[in-house]
């Protein structure tokens, strides 16, 4: 039987939690949120975008260094998309705040779940 592409997602974020350690590995069942700096059609541009972005926010340079960076294969109607993400955080307004810092240097993102 081939897992579902939510229960794939669950056990990546497990996963995750687990090696990032902190607040989401003691809770793996509570929402996990996320800021998403970027998407790829694959993994060689999402890794592309990432050092692009990090040469214009220390910010994200930063959140990477500390392990916070997750780059992921995620599987979609329309195809696979690569992407690139900084997290975790444990609230939506806590990510929120993130995303704000990052826009106000110019960085598109979106808070995600």
């Amino acid at each position: 039987m081939v897992p579902s592409s939510a229960s794939r997602r669950r056990f990546g974020l497990l996963i995750l939690a687990a090696v990032l350690g902190g607040a989401s590995a003691a809770r793996a069942d509570a929402p996990t949120y996320w800021v998403q700096i970027a998407a790829a059609a694959n993994e060689a541009t999402a890794n592309a975008r990432l050092e692009e972005i990090e040469r214009s926010h220390a910010a994200v340079r930063t959140a990477h260094q500390a392990g916070r960076v997750l780059i992921y294969r995620q599987e979609d109607k329309r195809g696979d998309f690569w992407r690139v993400r900084i997290g975790p955080f444990e609230t939506h307004e806590q990510a929120r705040q993130y995303c704000g810092q990052l826009r106000t240097e110019g960085q598109s993102c979106l808070a995600v779940r």
